[in-house]
């Protein structure tokens, strides 16, 4: 197995609206998800996969997610929640109002996480796999075919190398599912400051954290999945509750 030398820092941005899920509860990321009723967020933590040492919330601060993540998130030894008083521009912007935090650390390993999902994967492995590769980014794929998905596109002649990332735009069989993995907190920053100042913004008009990709010196990677769980809207919620696997892969 792949070892691990450089610290890694999750980054979490969830500060939006959380609009789809209002059907069922006012803030998405709180939602209880059973059996132990931990806050969605919490459960999406407790799920990724892969060891790390620095947990970095961006929440906004009328959800009281420090408090929370303290009480469900005990064996994370050190969190830090970012706090924010408005909506930003879209998860890359939240990810930016980390900026001293990560610069703090300019050479450890930064893996940007939805809120909203939980992971079935070899995650250390894969990740120790983009690092030996000589990668300085790297994206968990699956295979999806709708326009609900962002998707990269792959090198022809060499396997599994990602040369382009889309959002809401089909450009292979192979959707980003909200994992991002940077080699460098430095190199993360630069790409996403390359990539606002370039207006590289998602067809809703919001900066999302793939087109980074397209603004980062440097091997990108993919690694295949063969099974994935959003817990982003309530239907996909239930679905992974009853480990209903074709409604998972309808998705």
């Amino acid at each position: 197995m792949p070892t691990r030398t450089a610290m890694r820092t999750v980054v979490i941005p969830m500060a939006g609206r959380g609009s789809r899920f209002r059907s069922v509860h006012d803030t998405k990321v709180l939602y209880p998800v059973p059996p132990r009723a931990e806050p969605m967020f919490a459960h999406a933590v407790s799920t990724l996969g892969f060891a790390f040492d620095r947990l970095v919330l961006i929440c906004q601060r009328a959800h009281g997610i420090p408090a929370l993540a303290r009480e469900h998130l005990p064996w994370v030894t050190d969190i830090a929640c970012v706090e924010l008083d408005a909506i930003t521009g879209g998860p890359m912007e939240s990810v930016l109002k980390a900026r001293a935090l990560l610069e703090e650390t300019p050479d450890s390993e930064v893996v940007v996480c939805n809120a909203d999902q939980a992971m079935v994967w070899p995650g250390d492995w894969a990740l120790g796999w983009f690092r030996d590769r000589g990668a300085e980014g790297g994206i968990p794929t699956l295979r999806r075919d709708t326009l609900r998905h962002s998707y990269v596109g792959l090198d022809p002649e060499v396997p599994h190398k990602v040369v382009a990332v889309r959002e809401k735009e089909r450009i292979s069989d192979r959707a980003t599912i909200g994992i991002y993995w940077f080699r460098r907190a430095a190199g993360l920053l630069a790409a996403a400051d390359r990539m606002m100042a370039a207006g590289d913004r998602a067809p809703n008009g919001e900066f999302y954290v793939g087109p980074a990709y397209n603004h980062l010196d440097g091997l990108i990677l993919e690694y295949p999945l063969c099974e994935f769980w959003s817990l982003g809207e309530p239907e996909n919620l239930a679905a992974y509750l009853a480990r209903d696997y074709a409604a998972a892969a309808r998705d």
